[in-house]
Protein backbone atom coordinates (compact mmCIF):
# COMPACT_ATOMS: atom_id res chain seq x y z
CA UNK A 1 0.00 0.00 0.00
CA UNK A 2 2.41 2.18 0.92
CA UNK A 3 4.45 1.61 -2.29
CA UNK A 4 1.34 2.29 -4.35
CA UNK A 5 1.04 5.19 -1.84
CA UNK A 6 4.11 6.53 -2.98
CA UNK A 7 3.67 5.72 -6.99
CA UNK A 8 0.30 7.81 -6.79
CA UNK A 9 2.45 11.20 -5.11
CA UNK A 10 4.86 10.76 -7.98
CA UNK A 11 2.53 10.63 -10.52
CA UNK A 12 0.74 13.32 -8.80
CA UNK A 13 3.68 15.28 -8.69
CA UNK A 14 4.96 14.88 -12.60
CA UNK A 15 1.50 15.77 -14.06
CA UNK A 16 1.77 18.81 -11.42
CA UNK A 17 5.08 19.85 -13.03
CA UNK A 18 4.02 18.98 -16.55
CA UNK A 19 0.96 21.45 -16.27
CA UNK A 20 2.92 24.21 -14.57
CA UNK A 21 5.08 23.82 -17.84
CA UNK A 22 2.84 23.76 -20.03
CA UNK A 23 1.12 27.16 -18.60
CA UNK A 24 5.30 28.76 -18.56
CA UNK A 25 5.35 27.44 -22.12
CA UNK A 26 2.03 29.10 -23.76
CA UNK A 27 2.40 32.67 -21.20
CA UNK A 28 6.17 32.84 -23.12
CA UNK A 29 4.50 32.45 -26.37
CA UNK A 30 1.97 35.03 -25.60
CA UNK A 31 4.40 37.19 -24.36
CA UNK A 32 6.03 37.31 -28.08
CA UNK A 33 2.72 37.69 -29.56
CA UNK A 34 2.93 41.89 -29.96
CA UNK A 35 6.66 41.17 -31.26
CA UNK A 36 5.47 38.74 -33.72
CA UNK A 37 2.68 40.38 -35.28
CA UNK A 38 5.65 43.13 -36.87
CA UNK A 39 7.05 40.06 -38.86
CA UNK A 40 3.65 39.17 -40.47
CA UNK A 41 0.87 36.78 -40.25
CA UNK A 42 3.06 33.32 -39.69
CA UNK A 43 4.70 33.59 -37.01
CA UNK A 44 2.04 34.85 -34.47
CA UNK A 45 -0.64 32.46 -36.18
CA UNK A 46 2.14 29.94 -35.34
CA UNK A 47 2.16 30.72 -31.73
CA UNK A 48 -1.72 31.01 -31.54
CA UNK A 49 -2.15 27.55 -32.96
CA UNK A 50 0.23 26.16 -30.36
CA UNK A 51 -1.24 28.08 -27.13
CA UNK A 52 -4.48 26.90 -28.50
CA UNK A 53 -3.43 23.11 -28.57
CA UNK A 54 -1.81 23.36 -25.15
CA UNK A 55 -4.74 25.12 -23.81
CA UNK A 56 -7.26 22.42 -24.81
CA UNK A 57 -4.65 19.59 -23.83
CA UNK A 58 -4.60 21.31 -20.48
CA UNK A 59 -8.40 21.70 -19.60
CA UNK A 60 -9.18 18.52 -21.23
CA UNK A 61 -6.66 16.46 -19.41
CA UNK A 62 -7.89 18.42 -16.11
CA UNK A 63 -11.48 18.51 -17.03
CA UNK A 64 -11.28 22.21 -16.78
CA UNK A 65 -14.58 23.14 -18.91
CA UNK A 66 -15.81 26.50 -17.20
CA UNK A 67 -13.67 28.85 -20.30
CA UNK A 68 -16.09 27.08 -22.54
CA UNK A 69 -19.41 27.36 -21.03
CA UNK A 70 -19.08 31.06 -21.54
CA UNK A 71 -21.56 32.69 -23.02
CA UNK A 72 -19.30 34.43 -25.66
CA UNK A 73 -17.52 30.68 -27.11
CA UNK A 74 -21.20 29.13 -26.69
CA UNK A 75 -22.11 32.09 -29.06
CA UNK A 76 -18.82 31.75 -31.51
CA UNK A 77 -18.83 28.46 -31.76
CA UNK A 78 -22.88 28.81 -32.61
CA UNK A 79 -21.06 31.17 -35.60
CA UNK A 80 -18.31 29.11 -36.26
CA UNK A 81 -20.65 26.50 -37.09
CA UNK A 82 -22.77 28.14 -39.60
CA UNK A 83 -19.39 28.98 -41.28
CA UNK A 84 -18.69 25.55 -41.74
CA UNK A 85 -22.27 24.80 -42.88
CA UNK A 86 -22.51 28.08 -45.14
CA UNK A 87 -19.02 26.82 -47.02
CA UNK A 88 -19.90 23.44 -47.55
CA UNK A 89 -23.04 24.95 -49.81
CA UNK A 90 -21.15 27.38 -51.46
CA UNK A 91 -20.01 26.71 -55.31
CA UNK A 92 -16.96 26.37 -53.83
CA UNK A 93 -16.58 24.13 -51.36
CA UNK A 94 -13.36 23.38 -50.51
CA UNK A 95 -11.75 26.88 -51.15
CA UNK A 96 -14.18 27.95 -48.76
CA UNK A 97 -13.66 25.40 -45.86
CA UNK A 98 -9.66 26.60 -45.72
CA UNK A 99 -11.11 29.97 -44.78
CA UNK A 100 -14.14 28.38 -42.11
CA UNK A 101 -12.45 24.72 -40.74
CA UNK A 102 -9.55 26.34 -38.76
CA UNK A 103 -11.41 29.66 -37.48
CA UNK A 104 -12.52 28.52 -34.51
CA UNK A 105 -8.72 28.50 -33.44
CA UNK A 106 -9.26 32.23 -32.55
CA UNK A 107 -12.22 31.73 -30.08
CA UNK A 108 -10.04 29.34 -28.65
CA UNK A 109 -6.95 31.18 -28.47
CA UNK A 110 -9.49 33.87 -26.79
CA UNK A 111 -10.23 31.73 -23.71
CA UNK A 112 -6.35 30.65 -23.67
CA UNK A 113 -5.28 34.50 -23.40
CA UNK A 114 -8.13 34.28 -20.18
CA UNK A 115 -6.89 31.04 -18.85
CA UNK A 116 -3.67 32.30 -18.88
CA UNK A 117 -4.67 35.60 -16.55
CA UNK A 118 -6.43 33.72 -14.14
CA UNK A 119 -3.40 30.60 -13.77
CA UNK A 120 -0.41 33.17 -14.29
CA UNK A 121 -0.44 35.72 -11.55
CA UNK A 122 2.01 38.31 -13.33
CA UNK A 123 0.61 37.72 -16.68
CA UNK A 124 -0.37 40.78 -17.25
CA UNK A 125 2.67 42.63 -16.21
CA UNK A 126 4.50 40.20 -18.55
CA UNK A 127 2.87 41.06 -21.31
CA UNK A 128 2.47 44.49 -20.75
CA UNK A 129 6.67 44.78 -20.91
CA UNK A 130 5.91 42.54 -24.20
CA UNK A 131 4.27 44.76 -25.79
CA UNK A 132 5.94 47.58 -24.99
CA UNK A 133 8.95 46.42 -26.03
CA UNK A 134 7.09 45.42 -29.04
CA UNK A 135 6.18 49.33 -29.69
CA UNK A 136 9.06 50.95 -28.71
CA UNK A 137 10.73 48.63 -31.73
CA UNK A 138 8.01 49.41 -33.77
CA UNK A 139 8.49 53.37 -33.14
CA UNK A 140 12.25 53.45 -33.43
CA UNK A 141 11.94 51.38 -37.17
CA UNK A 142 9.14 53.73 -38.15
CA UNK A 143 10.54 56.34 -37.27
CA UNK A 144 13.96 55.49 -38.77
CA UNK A 145 12.13 54.54 -41.95
CA UNK A 146 10.97 58.34 -42.29
CA UNK A 147 14.24 59.97 -41.64
CA UNK A 148 16.27 57.58 -43.56
CA UNK A 149 13.93 56.01 -46.08
CA UNK A 150 14.41 52.51 -45.38
CA UNK A 151 13.58 50.14 -42.42
CA UNK A 152 16.46 48.78 -40.18
CA UNK A 153 16.15 45.53 -42.04
CA UNK A 154 16.44 47.05 -45.48
CA UNK A 155 12.94 47.59 -46.53
CA UNK A 156 12.57 50.22 -48.81
CA UNK A 157 9.59 49.72 -51.14
CA UNK A 158 7.49 51.98 -48.74
CA UNK A 159 9.43 54.91 -49.41
CA UNK A 160 7.90 56.90 -52.72
CA UNK A 161 4.57 56.04 -51.54
CA UNK A 162 4.68 57.53 -48.01
CA UNK A 163 3.81 54.35 -46.57
CA UNK A 164 5.78 52.83 -43.81
CA UNK A 165 6.23 48.99 -43.55
CA UNK A 166 6.31 46.63 -40.42
CA UNK A 167 9.69 46.53 -38.47
CA UNK A 168 10.15 42.36 -40.23
CA UNK A 169 8.05 42.72 -43.27
CA UNK A 170 7.55 44.85 -46.29
CA UNK A 171 4.03 44.83 -45.78
CA UNK A 172 2.55 48.71 -45.62
CA UNK A 173 0.86 47.92 -42.22
CA UNK A 174 3.02 49.93 -39.41
CA UNK A 175 -0.33 52.42 -38.82
CA UNK A 176 -2.84 49.03 -38.50
CA UNK A 177 -0.51 47.49 -35.94
CA UNK A 178 -0.03 50.68 -33.73
CA UNK A 179 -3.52 52.00 -34.10
CA UNK A 180 -4.76 48.71 -33.06
CA UNK A 181 -2.67 47.42 -30.42
CA UNK A 182 -2.57 50.82 -28.28
CA UNK A 183 -5.85 50.50 -26.75
CA UNK A 184 -4.38 47.62 -25.22
CA UNK A 185 -0.74 48.83 -24.22
CA UNK A 186 -2.83 51.71 -22.78
CA UNK A 187 -5.49 49.59 -20.71
CA UNK A 188 -2.17 47.11 -19.07
CA UNK A 189 -0.75 50.56 -18.65
CA UNK A 190 -3.36 51.43 -16.35
CA UNK A 191 -3.19 48.80 -14.81
CA UNK A 192 0.64 47.70 -14.43
CA UNK A 193 1.80 51.50 -13.30
CA UNK A 194 1.76 53.62 -10.62
CA UNK A 195 0.66 57.11 -11.23
CA UNK A 196 4.18 59.44 -10.88
CA UNK A 197 5.67 62.18 -12.19
CA UNK A 198 8.15 59.69 -14.46
CA UNK A 199 5.12 57.50 -15.55
CA UNK A 200 2.92 60.25 -16.49
CA UNK A 201 5.65 61.58 -18.85
CA UNK A 202 6.29 58.21 -19.71
CA UNK A 203 2.42 57.88 -20.99
CA UNK A 204 2.68 61.63 -22.71
CA UNK A 205 5.33 61.07 -24.92
CA UNK A 206 4.40 57.26 -25.51
CA UNK A 207 0.96 59.13 -26.74
CA UNK A 208 1.96 61.57 -29.09
CA UNK A 209 4.85 59.36 -30.86
CA UNK A 210 2.22 56.87 -31.24
CA UNK A 211 -0.21 59.28 -32.80
CA UNK A 212 2.34 61.39 -35.26
CA UNK A 213 3.91 58.04 -36.51
CA UNK A 214 -0.02 56.39 -37.59
CA UNK A 215 -0.15 59.33 -39.27
CA UNK A 216 3.19 59.44 -41.10
CA UNK A 217 2.60 56.04 -41.99
CA UNK A 218 0.09 56.89 -44.24
CA UNK A 219 -2.85 54.97 -43.73
CA UNK A 220 -5.55 56.63 -43.92
CA UNK A 221 -7.83 54.04 -42.18
CA UNK A 222 -5.01 54.15 -39.22
CA UNK A 223 -5.72 58.03 -39.21
CA UNK A 224 -9.31 57.83 -38.51
CA UNK A 225 -9.46 54.94 -36.79
CA UNK A 226 -6.50 57.15 -33.82
CA UNK A 227 -9.33 59.85 -34.21
CA UNK A 228 -11.97 57.58 -33.45
CA UNK A 229 -9.76 55.86 -30.52
CA UNK A 230 -8.56 58.54 -28.95
CA UNK A 231 -11.74 60.95 -28.74
CA UNK A 232 -13.33 57.63 -27.30
CA UNK A 233 -10.91 57.02 -24.46
CA UNK A 234 -10.59 61.12 -23.68
CA UNK A 235 -14.41 61.00 -22.90
CA UNK A 236 -14.97 58.28 -21.18
CA UNK A 237 -12.19 57.74 -18.98
CA UNK A 238 -11.87 58.99 -15.58
CA UNK A 239 -8.52 59.53 -14.74
CA UNK A 240 -5.56 60.98 -16.55
CA UNK A 241 -7.67 64.10 -17.54
CA UNK A 242 -4.81 66.51 -18.35
CA UNK A 243 -1.77 64.24 -19.23
CA UNK A 244 -4.91 62.49 -22.15
CA UNK A 245 -6.03 66.17 -23.23
CA UNK A 246 -2.50 68.04 -23.54
CA UNK A 247 -1.14 65.05 -25.66
CA UNK A 248 -3.87 65.29 -27.86
CA UNK A 249 -3.44 68.69 -28.51
CA UNK A 250 0.28 67.89 -28.98
CA UNK A 251 -0.10 65.40 -31.36
CA UNK A 252 -2.46 67.57 -33.55
CA UNK A 253 -0.12 70.61 -33.24
CA UNK A 254 3.00 67.90 -34.57
CA UNK A 255 0.89 66.58 -37.01
CA UNK A 256 0.04 70.09 -38.73
CA UNK A 257 3.73 70.68 -38.74
CA UNK A 258 4.58 67.99 -40.46
CA UNK A 259 1.60 68.66 -43.00
CA UNK A 260 2.28 72.05 -44.08
CA UNK A 261 6.46 71.17 -44.03
CA UNK A 262 6.38 68.42 -46.11
CA UNK A 263 4.20 68.41 -49.43
CA UNK A 264 4.28 64.72 -50.03
CA UNK A 265 3.12 63.59 -46.73
CA UNK A 266 0.37 66.63 -47.46
CA UNK A 267 -0.26 65.23 -51.02
CA UNK A 268 -0.86 61.33 -49.39
CA UNK A 269 -3.03 62.25 -46.35
CA UNK A 270 -5.15 64.68 -47.60
CA UNK A 271 -4.75 65.78 -50.95
CA UNK A 272 -5.18 62.37 -52.70
CA UNK A 273 -7.84 62.02 -49.71
CA UNK A 274 -10.52 64.53 -50.60
CA UNK A 275 -9.75 63.72 -54.50
CA UNK A 276 -10.79 59.96 -53.76
CA UNK A 277 -13.69 60.86 -51.88
CA UNK A 278 -14.60 62.83 -55.08
CA UNK A 279 -15.42 66.26 -52.32
CA UNK A 280 -15.74 69.58 -54.83
CA UNK A 281 -15.75 66.76 -57.65
CA UNK A 282 -19.76 66.60 -57.60
CA UNK A 283 -19.88 63.13 -56.55
CA UNK A 284 -18.91 61.39 -53.27
CA UNK A 285 -16.98 57.74 -53.20
CA UNK A 286 -16.57 55.53 -50.85
CA UNK A 287 -13.51 56.54 -49.97
CA UNK A 288 -12.48 55.96 -54.11
CA UNK A 289 -13.43 54.99 -57.12
CA UNK A 290 -11.96 51.63 -56.75
CA UNK A 291 -13.35 51.18 -53.07
CA UNK A 292 -16.98 52.35 -54.79
CA UNK A 293 -16.51 49.42 -57.21
CA UNK A 294 -16.25 46.41 -54.49
CA UNK A 295 -18.96 48.14 -52.84
CA UNK A 296 -21.07 47.98 -55.64
CA UNK A 297 -19.80 44.84 -56.35
CA UNK A 298 -20.01 43.30 -53.05
CA UNK A 299 -24.04 44.63 -52.87
CA UNK A 300 -24.71 42.60 -56.29
CA UNK A 301 -23.14 39.54 -54.40
CA UNK A 302 -25.80 40.50 -51.45
CA UNK A 303 -28.46 40.80 -53.41
CA UNK A 304 -28.07 37.97 -55.03
CA UNK A 305 -28.38 35.07 -51.98
CA UNK A 306 -29.18 38.07 -49.08
CA UNK A 307 -29.97 35.25 -46.12
CA UNK A 308 -26.87 32.78 -47.06
CA UNK A 309 -24.54 34.61 -48.61
CA UNK A 310 -22.63 33.39 -51.66
CA UNK A 311 -19.98 31.35 -49.19
CA UNK A 312 -17.26 31.87 -46.78
CA UNK A 313 -13.82 33.81 -48.50
CA UNK A 314 -15.60 33.71 -52.09
CA UNK A 315 -15.53 37.17 -52.95
CA UNK A 316 -12.91 36.79 -55.28
CA UNK A 317 -14.27 33.78 -56.41
CA UNK A 318 -17.60 35.81 -57.54
CA UNK A 319 -16.45 39.35 -58.54
CA UNK A 320 -15.16 38.79 -61.77
CA UNK A 321 -18.56 36.97 -63.18
CA UNK A 322 -20.42 38.96 -65.40
CA UNK A 323 -23.31 39.49 -63.38
CA UNK A 324 -20.91 41.06 -60.52
CA UNK A 325 -18.53 42.73 -62.36
CA UNK A 326 -18.38 46.46 -62.16
CA UNK A 327 -16.00 48.55 -64.29
CA UNK A 328 -14.32 52.04 -62.90
CA UNK A 329 -12.11 54.17 -64.43
CA UNK A 330 -10.20 57.20 -62.68
CA UNK A 331 -11.69 60.81 -63.81
CA UNK A 332 -7.94 61.82 -64.28
CA UNK A 333 -6.01 59.00 -65.71
CA UNK A 334 -6.66 56.85 -68.79
CA UNK A 335 -6.43 53.44 -67.03
CA UNK A 336 -9.61 50.69 -66.17
CA UNK A 337 -9.51 49.26 -63.03
CA UNK A 338 -11.52 46.50 -62.59
CA UNK A 339 -13.33 46.12 -59.02
CA UNK A 340 -12.12 42.95 -58.44
CA UNK A 341 -10.26 41.78 -55.32
CA UNK A 342 -9.83 39.18 -52.73
CA UNK A 343 -12.23 40.97 -50.47
CA UNK A 344 -14.31 43.79 -50.75
CA UNK A 345 -12.24 45.91 -48.35
CA UNK A 346 -15.33 46.16 -45.49
CA UNK A 347 -16.60 43.90 -43.23
CA UNK A 348 -19.37 43.81 -42.74
CA UNK A 349 -19.99 43.99 -46.97
CA UNK A 350 -18.08 41.09 -46.69
CA UNK A 351 -20.36 39.17 -44.25
CA UNK A 352 -22.96 40.29 -46.34
CA UNK A 353 -21.77 39.11 -49.49
CA UNK A 354 -20.35 36.30 -48.03
CA UNK A 355 -22.16 34.34 -45.28
CA UNK A 356 -25.64 36.72 -45.56
CA UNK A 357 -28.38 38.28 -43.53
CA UNK A 358 -27.92 34.95 -41.06
CA UNK A 359 -24.02 35.54 -40.82
CA UNK A 360 -23.81 39.57 -39.81
CA UNK A 361 -26.45 38.70 -36.63
CA UNK A 362 -23.72 37.66 -34.95
CA UNK A 363 -21.57 40.65 -35.32
CA UNK A 364 -25.04 43.00 -34.88
CA UNK A 365 -24.94 41.13 -31.29
CA UNK A 366 -21.66 42.75 -30.33
CA UNK A 367 -22.71 45.95 -31.39
CA UNK A 368 -25.95 45.46 -29.29
CA UNK A 369 -24.02 44.13 -26.54
CA UNK A 370 -21.42 47.50 -26.37
CA UNK A 371 -24.12 49.77 -27.76
CA UNK A 372 -26.11 49.32 -24.63
CA UNK A 373 -22.94 49.07 -22.10
CA UNK A 374 -21.46 52.34 -23.31
CA UNK A 375 -24.39 53.85 -23.18
CA UNK A 376 -24.90 53.41 -19.62
CA UNK A 377 -21.59 53.97 -19.16
CA UNK A 378 -22.07 57.87 -20.56
CA UNK A 379 -25.33 58.16 -18.72
CA UNK A 380 -24.09 57.47 -15.30
CA UNK A 381 -20.87 59.65 -16.18
CA UNK A 382 -23.22 62.59 -17.21
CA UNK A 383 -25.49 61.82 -14.22
CA UNK A 384 -21.88 61.73 -11.90
CA UNK A 385 -22.86 58.20 -10.47
CA UNK A 386 -18.95 57.19 -10.59
CA UNK A 387 -20.22 53.96 -7.93
CA UNK A 388 -22.73 52.37 -10.82
CA UNK A 389 -20.22 52.84 -13.90
CA UNK A 390 -20.32 49.69 -16.21
CA UNK A 391 -16.22 50.07 -16.84
CA UNK A 392 -13.51 51.34 -14.99
CA UNK A 393 -10.62 52.97 -16.89
CA UNK A 394 -8.99 49.40 -17.59
CA UNK A 395 -12.08 48.35 -19.58
CA UNK A 396 -12.66 51.45 -21.37
CA UNK A 397 -9.15 51.16 -23.09
CA UNK A 398 -10.02 47.62 -23.79
CA UNK A 399 -13.59 48.22 -24.95
CA UNK A 400 -11.53 51.27 -27.53
CA UNK A 401 -10.14 47.76 -29.37
CA UNK A 402 -13.60 46.71 -30.14
CA UNK A 403 -14.68 49.94 -31.03
CA UNK A 404 -11.87 49.70 -33.86
CA UNK A 405 -12.94 46.92 -34.73
CA UNK A 406 -16.40 47.19 -35.17
CA UNK A 407 -16.66 50.40 -36.70
CA UNK A 408 -18.25 50.25 -40.42
CA UNK A 409 -17.12 53.55 -41.99
CA UNK A 410 -13.52 52.21 -43.38
CA UNK A 411 -11.67 50.48 -45.26
CA UNK A 412 -10.50 46.93 -43.68
CA UNK A 413 -8.38 43.94 -44.25
CA UNK A 414 -10.12 40.63 -45.59
CA UNK A 415 -12.71 39.41 -42.88
CA UNK A 416 -10.61 36.05 -42.56
CA UNK A 417 -6.94 36.84 -43.08
CA UNK A 418 -4.99 35.64 -39.52
CA UNK A 419 -2.84 38.47 -39.53
CA UNK A 420 -5.87 40.96 -38.72
CA UNK A 421 -7.75 38.48 -36.48
CA UNK A 422 -5.18 38.07 -33.95
CA UNK A 423 -5.60 42.08 -33.31
CA UNK A 424 -9.65 41.10 -33.47
CA UNK A 425 -9.61 38.70 -30.91
CA UNK A 426 -6.16 39.54 -28.64
CA UNK A 427 -8.22 42.02 -26.09
CA UNK A 428 -10.96 39.58 -25.95
CA UNK A 429 -9.50 37.58 -23.43
CA UNK A 430 -8.39 40.53 -21.46
CA UNK A 431 -11.89 41.89 -21.40
CA UNK A 432 -13.24 38.55 -20.58
CA UNK A 433 -11.33 37.86 -17.32
CA UNK A 434 -12.27 41.23 -15.97
CA UNK A 435 -15.97 41.38 -16.48
CA UNK A 436 -15.91 37.36 -15.40
CA UNK A 437 -13.92 38.94 -12.39
CA UNK A 438 -15.78 41.72 -11.39
CA UNK A 439 -18.97 39.18 -11.92
CA UNK A 440 -17.78 36.92 -8.95
CA UNK A 441 -16.38 39.72 -6.89
CA UNK A 442 -20.31 41.15 -6.66
CA UNK A 443 -21.73 38.30 -6.33
CA UNK A 444 -19.40 37.54 -2.89
CA UNK A 445 -20.57 40.87 -1.85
Amino acid sequence: MCIVYVLVIKVRMRLNNININIIKIMSFLAYLIPLSLLTGPFLPDLFLVIISLLFIFYTFSNKIYYYFKSKFFLIFIVFFIYLIINSTLSEYPYFSLKSSLFYIRYGIFTLSIWFLIDKEINFKKYFFYGILIAFFLALFDGYFQFIFGSSIFGYEEAVSNYRLNLVYSNGWALGSYLVRLFPLLLALFIYNIKINNVNLILMLSLWILIDVLIYLSGERSAIALMLLSQVFIILLLKEFKFIRISSFIVSIFVILVFTISNPGIKQRNIDLTLSQIGIGQGKLNYFSILHQGYLITGISMFKSNPIFGLGVNNYRNYCSAKEYEYISRYSTESYTYSACSTHPHNNYLQLLAETGIVGILFILILILYFTKSISMQIYFKIRKKVDLYVYDDYQISLVACFLITLWPIVPTMNFFNNWINIFYFLPVGFYLHSIYTKKLINNKK
